[in-house]
């Protein structure tokens, strides 16, 4: 028989840092690791981090706490980029990314016996971005989700720069049941695209602990968005305060 005691409980957030000069990028990010520590997340995803190259590095707090942070950013130009904020934990085992990229990084982490493949993704904007660009995000996204094996449970999490209203009229769409969006743009098509082709579904999740979270980091470090979560289905798709799963 099953039991709660034996269960480690853990969270997890995303958020967009918009991280500003390069002098105040250590000093931001400390902020963000402190956040996230009395947040009690376990693994923080992180877009526009603008960081250079592909790297990794451990954040020491003042509590003694540490978190590993991987990032992914471009070689020249402080553009996009992407980082994963994990908790250093004995019983948290850390895989190097297997894809990198300014715009998609992709790891597999066991957390507490619990096996993971994290997407983290950050797409080109609705008016930025070109077409090119676009397709070649979802490109990226695709394979790594087709990266996952059975014992996995997948996460893609991040800023899609996307709108639709799915997420707002059910509360868990699968992608099978016909219901009329009167808003969303290009980007907002595409990730539905996405979402159906790997069987995804779309859930909305505006919780209590999403605002506290968010408006903590937006008086440490003036962040976008953030979200914590349980994790509690087989597949979801983590956008800003939007929840897609699948049982």
């Amino acid at each position: 028989m099953y039991s709660s005691k034996n269960f480690k409980k853990w969270k997890f957030g995303t958020i967009n840092i918009r991280s500003g000069k390069v002098c105040d990028l250590g000093a931001k990010l400390y902020c963000i690791a402190k956040e996230v520590s009395k947040a009690g997340l376990t693994f923080c995803c992180l877009q526009e981090v603008k960081y250079l190259n592909n790297d990794k590095k451990v954040i020491t707090l003042d509590t003694g706490e540490k978190f590993e942070f991987h990032w992914c950013g471009r070689k020249k130009r402080r553009e996009a980029g992407v980082g994963i904020l994990i908790k250093v934990d004995a019983q948290i085992e850390v895989s190097d990314p297997d894809i990198q990229d300014p715009r998609v990084m992709t790891m597999n982490l066991k957390i507490y016996g619990f096996n993971l493949r994290i997407v983290n993704v950050y797409s080109p904007t609705e008016v930025g971005g070109t077409a090119n660009e676009k397709d070649n995000f979802y490109r990226m996204i695709n394979k790594a989700c087709k990266r996952t094996e059975k014992h996995q449970k997948l996460i893609v999490i991040g800023d899609f720069n996307a709108e639709t209203s799915y997420a707002s009229k059910k509360c868990n769409f699968d992608g099978t049941i016909v219901i009329q969006d009167e808003k969303f743009n290009e980007n907002g098509s595409r990730m539905k695209k996405f979402c159906r082709a790997n069987k995804l579904g779309i859930a909305s999740s505006f919780l209590a602990a999403v605002e506290q979270l968010y408006n903590s980091l937006c008086r440490s470090v003036g962040l976008s968005n953030g979200l914590c979560r349980s994790v509690k289905h087989r597949k979801c798709l983590i956008t800003h305060r939007h929840v897609v799963p699948l049982d």
